[in-house]
């Protein structure tokens, strides 16, 4: 009945909070559907790139809906903002907020549908596909993740590092690599989570606000 209570309080904030910010947008853009990321960037003539496929959530998320304190270290620029996620069958919806309360972005993304986002105050650095794929990197499941990555020599691994004692949550950290060279880490620390992108240069901090829904 806890988790209940938190998916359906969840859902009336995300509701009433995209419903509060449709009045004030002063962009909208809708793009055509991209629904790959390039993880590694990599220019026209050199290796094959790593491409990472973005994908509807899996069944254990599907009907959840989580808020979320994002702290993003970027080349030694610091940002953070709080997030609210909802997860159905066939969409993510993502709304941004700054930690002082100021709307900043809303999106809702799916497979086969160009991407609606809204936006705010003016966000020239916002890569919506990398959002996306950071919550993916961190709340999907491996073998989903190793279905959706392509790229020459690469693996994705995950080693339980056990139990932590205050939250009773499983630790892990799991890794993408090409050519045994570390591109993705994400870390599960029960309480927060982090990925570090070595090539991207930058760092996610991702803190669960509602404990019961993850």
């Amino acid at each position: 009945m806890q988790i209940v209570k938190y998916y359906f309080i969840g859902c009336a904030c995300l509701l009433f909070n995209l419903a509060l910010l449709s009045g004030c947008a002063v962009t909208q853009q809708t793009k055509v559907p991209v629904n790959t990321v390039n993880l590694t960037q990599v220019a026209a003539g050199e290796n094959s790139p790593v491409m990472y496929t973005l994908t509807l959530p899996p069944h254990t998320l599907i009907g959840t809906a989580s808020t979320q304190l994002i702290e993003v270290d970027f080349a030694g620029n610091q940002q953070q903002f709080i997030a609210q996620v909802e997860y159905s069958e066939d969409q993510i919806v993502l709304v941004g907020i700054s930690t002082t309360g100021i709307p900043l972005f809303d999106v809702i993304w799916r497979n086969d549908a160009p991407i609606i986002l809204n936006q705010y105050i003016p966000l020239p650095e916002l890569d919506i596909e990398f959002i996306i794929a950071d919550i993916q990197w961190t709340h999907w499941p491996l073998k989903q993740l190793e279905h959706s990555v392509v790229g020459n020599n690469i693996r994705v691994v995950e080693q339980h590092l056990g139990k932590n004692s205050e939250t009773v949550d499983s630790v892990w950290q799991r890794r993408l690599l090409e050519n045994e060279q570390i591109i993705l880490e994400v870390n599960n620390y029960g309480e927060y989570f982090t990925l570090e992108h070595k090539l991207r240069n930058y760092t996610i901090k991702i803190t669960p606000l509602n404990k019961d829904n993850k």
